[in-house]
């Protein structure tokens, strides 16, 4: 038999379990509150710089008459430049978006395209991509060299 000391911790513990038994089965629990689907919010695509659909709005593009095409007149790999600045200059299919590293040019009524960008001294990895609108893309990357770097 327990010591008169510990009856009253008993009574205690019993008297807890009881109001934890009563109130568990009591079914006056507090309701789940659940969630209401939403009304649909209008999504806007984001517009990419580097990659993919290259233009600045969402304003969507005729597709082109003509395949997608990309000439860069004054890049070669490995070119050595005289200077940290370049304009990257060149031709596509008219209508198309042409980005340089992320900078978004104007196409003419031509094709031809002029892109002004500040390099880093040294090596640069230039990535230029002409855009349809619909997903399709052209790329040519070309590593040049800006003076002021290890390799001039």
């Amino acid at each position: 038999m327990p010591e008169k000391a510990t009856w009253p911790a008993l009574l205690v513990v019993l008297l807890a379990c009881a109001l934890l038994l009563v109130a568990c089965s009591s079914g006056s629990s507090t309701p789940t509150p659940t969630l209401e689907p939403a009304e649909p919010t209008p999504t806007r695509k984001p517009t990419p710089i580097a990659r993919g659909t290259v233009y600045p709005s969402p304003t969507p593009r005729p597709t082109l008459a003509a395949p997608l095409t990309l000439q860069l007149d004054n890049l070669t790999d490995g070119m050595k430049l005289d200077s940290t600045h370049l304009t990257v200059t060149g031709a596509t299919t008219p209508g198309a978006q042409i980005a340089a590293n992320g900078v978004i040019g104007e196409v003419d009524a031509q094709g031809r395209f002029a892109i002004n960008l500040d390099l880093s001294p040294g090596e640069n990895v230039m990535q230029v991509i002409a855009s349809d609108g619909h997903g399709g893309e052209v790329s040519k990357v070309l590593i040049v060299i800006a003076p002021g770097g290890e390799r001039e």
